[in-house]
């Protein structure tokens, strides 16, 4: 086991100032700390036939090398002349001869689970459009009946709610959340964008006053180079990636239409709900980037389409721990409920005790809200009293001034030996000479 805070303080020099940390997912600088102080040798890794083939010519090994989700009956001859020590083929496709060449010569192989209606061994996150495939618009809810994204809930659903898991279904999710832990790490690190989150309700309606705030914040948050997480679902969710698809507009004019738009179907419920978003993107193309990272423990609940990247689990838990713990730019929360609040000491916690070496600013959107309807704000400025999240707690009432906050307020390196500066103590303001005083009385003095 790794003692954390002896390894951050031996590879202090890991931690420095660098794009990576600054704009980077917190897992980048996390584990530079655990790499060095593991000392693990490094291994390779390919996802695509092409890598595959380069990697081996280049090589002419494939000793530690990983090859995840391939098909590679067709290469054969070619696993069985090089080396294979410590290599790993998960979730592959092989000749009978080649898996028994690799596992002979100290080498795994990981079979592909074709048992679930979902891959385990993903290379990549889905898209929308993978799943909502077998959409019908015309067919009165054919979400529910005919996409990917349903077929897999309600395979997941009925499993759940036998007395024990099976180990297997067990082990499948387990195996893809780790796929879309991986996949999300690979997107992030080939961004040089700041990532930011925008935490919300899932039934925040498309006509409330704070879903249009929103996609505001997230339109002119990408514009300014932001890259806006969300998770991934309804309401304030849907907002967030809505305001980044529209993002490559010349101006936020667009917004308005776009709301008028959805207006029809409020929210998820409506039966318009995704032929609405539908028709927002066939008017308005684009191909903007955001993430959503939703989760099949809530299924009833859809995944929005405007994330151009879903990374989809089956573990909430994992899920909140991927929202939270990637964008180091800080994470904006909207109104919401119990899952939103959870987020908020998910992430306080963060920041409180610097695990991720690094302390981002979280922002509240909405006075009343988070300072009398459910009063979180309050307690976490009593709670950061003192620490550097301080001064990187913001609540406000406009996407404007949120969005100011965020650009002047970037994350900072944790300091375990931070102290606050001492307040400012107030002075009483200089008081004139008695002689050039008009309030006090002096006596009358007769000429002569």
């Amino acid at each position: 086991q790794l003692n954390l805070s002896m390894a951050t303080n031996a590879n202090s020099h890991l931690l420095s100032p660098s794009p990576t940390h600054e704009f980077g997912s917190r897992w980048s600088a996390l584990r530079a700390v655990l790499r060095a102080s593991t000392q693990v040798r490094a291994r390779s890794e390919v996802t695509t036939v092409e890598e595959f083939r380069r990697y081996l010519e280049e090589h002419k090994s494939l000793s530690r090398l990983s090859v995840i989700g391939l098909d590679l009956r067709d290469v054969t001859d070619s696993i069985l002349a090089v080396p294979v020590n410590e290599s790993a083929f998960v979730g592959c496709e092989m000749d009978p001869k080649a898996m028994s060449h690799v596992v002979s010569n100290n080498g795994m192989v990981f079979p592909s689970l074709d048992v679930f209606p979902y891959r385990p061994f993903r290379t990549s996150m889905y898209t929308a459009d993978e799943l909502m495939q077998g959409y019908d618009p015309a067919r009165k809810g054919s979400f529910h009946h005919d996409t990917l994204d349903s077929k897999i809930y309600a395979y997941y659903n009925t499993r759940r709610q036998t007395e024990q898991l099976p180990v297997l279904d067990f082990l499948g999710q387990r195996l893809h959340d780790t796929a879309m832990d991986h996949a999300i790490d690979v997107f992030l690190k080939s961004r040089r964008s700041r990532a930011i989150s925008i935490m919300g309700g899932h039934g925040l309606a498309r006509t409330d006053a704070q879903y249009r705030a929103v996609v505001y914040l997230a339109f002119h948050l990408t514009k300014h180079g932001f890259l806006v997480i969300s998770g991934g679902g309804p309401g304030a969710m849907e907002a967030a990636n809505m305001g980044a698809y529209l993002s490559q507009q010349e101006s936020d004019a667009c917004i308005d239409e776009a709301l008028a738009m959805l207006a029809s179907s409020p929210t998820f419920r409506h039966e318009g709900w995704f032929a609405s978003a539908f028709a927002v993107k066939q008017r308005f193309p684009s191909t903007a980037e955001s993430l959503g990272v939703p989760t099949w423990f809530y299924g009833h609940e859809p995944s929005n389409i405007f994330a151009s990247h879903i990374a989809k689990y089956f573990s909430n838990s994992l899920r909140e721990d991927a929202l939270t713990f990637v964008p180091s730019g800080g994470i904006v929360y909207a109104p919401g409920s119990a899952g939103t609040v959870q987020e908020i000491f998910q992430d306080v916690c963060q920041n409180h005790y610097g695990t991720t070496q690094l302390v981002s600013p979280m922002i509240f959107l909405g006075k009343a809200f988070w300072s009398e309807t459910l009063p979180v704000f309050p307690l976490l400025r009593a709670l950061a009293k003192g620490k550097q999240y301080d001064t990187l707690l913001h609540l406000g009432d406009t996407w404007e001034e949120c969005l100011a906050f965020l650009i002047s307020h970037p994350p900072l390196r944790y300091d375990p030996a931070y102290v606050a500066p001492p307040p400012a103590i107030a002075t009483a303001p200089a008081q004139p000479a008695a002689e050039d005083r008009q309030d006090i009385k002096r006596p009358r003095v007769e000429k002569p």
